[in-house]
């Protein structure tokens, strides 16, 4: 299922219908399509394949790299954020010290 946002309506497509249009593939008929292949990882892909053996990417290429560099910003962060919070310099608060 793809989901698009156009004019403010939330529209869903079922990934066969997707594939079928005619601006994906405007010499062909509806009758030659074959399947649709997806991946998740490590790489996110979802194929379009006809019957002839063409196969269109229904995924953006830009949408891997900005994925991985996402991933990696979030690990870097929390790693930083883990460093910074076991190496924090701790100050003594005055005059809260009772000595026995």
């Amino acid at each position: 299922m793809m989901l698009f946002r156009a004019g403010g309506e939330l529209i869903v497509f079922q990934q066969k219908e997707v594939c079928n249009q005619p601006r994906w593939q405007p010499h062909r008929g509806e009758g030659d399509f074959l399947e649709i292949k997806e991946q998740y990882f490590p790489i996110l892909s979802s194929k379009c394949i006809w019957e002839d053996g063409t196969r269109m990417e229904m995924i953006p290429v830009y949408v891997n790299p900005i994925l991985y560099a996402a991933l990696t910003l979030t690990i870097i962060c929390f790693g930083a954020a883990l460093y910074f919070r076991l190496h924090a310099r701790r100050k003594p608060t005055k005059g809260k010290i009772k000595k026995k």
